[in-house]
């Protein structure tokens, strides 16, 4: 006659304790990097679109030669209107402004004696952004020279100078 073994359900339980915390610890970590690099790539997307709009009407207001104050030349008013437009990501990207004016004769982007060229030129105007990131999970992917977690980006316009006074 076999002898039937009968197994205490305290002693099952004994035997699981622990495995629902390591099933999380384990799933958490994939979860968390996940839901951090989903953050962190809106963060940038958000960021290069709002610089595209800050660029585009600092461009515009650059090229009417206007300003509100007579005192202030129309590069720094467009400077001053890109870094109200940027949402704060001007300032957060330390961006810098590139001007230049493409030459009607040969067709190539040169820079000028007056950043934002005279009347009836076309000026292209590129801003050069470095973005840090939110989070160190993406940072390996993100290198700028030796830097890492920092996200390179440039964006530009060229609009063509009215005839302004």
């Amino acid at each position: 006659m076999q002898h039937q073994r009968t197994v205490d359900p305290r002693t099952i339980s004994r035997q699981q304790q622990g495995v629902a915390l390591v099933e999380f610890a384990l799933v958490a970590v994939l979860f968390f990097t996940l839901l951090l690099a989903i953050i962190d790539f809106a963060y940038l997307l958000f960021g290069n679109l709002s610089m595209q709009h800050a660029v585009r009407e600092g461009a515009r207001y650059a090229v009417t030669g206007n300003t509100t104050d007579p005192k202030v030349n129309r590069c720094d008013a467009a400077k001053a209107q890109m870094i109200e437009q940027s949402m704060g990501y001007f300032t957060r990207s330390a961006a810098t402004i590139d001007y230049k004016v493409v030459n009607t004769t040969t067709g190539n982007l040169e820079p000028t004696a007056t950043p934002c060229g005279e009347k009836n030129d076309i000026v292209v105007l590129t801003v050069h952004c470095k973005l840090p990131l939110l989070t160190p999970f993406l940072a390996p992917f993100f290198k700028d020279g030796n830097k890492s977690g920092v996200y390179a980006f440039a964006v530009g316009t060229a609009m063509k100078n009215e005839a302004f006074k």
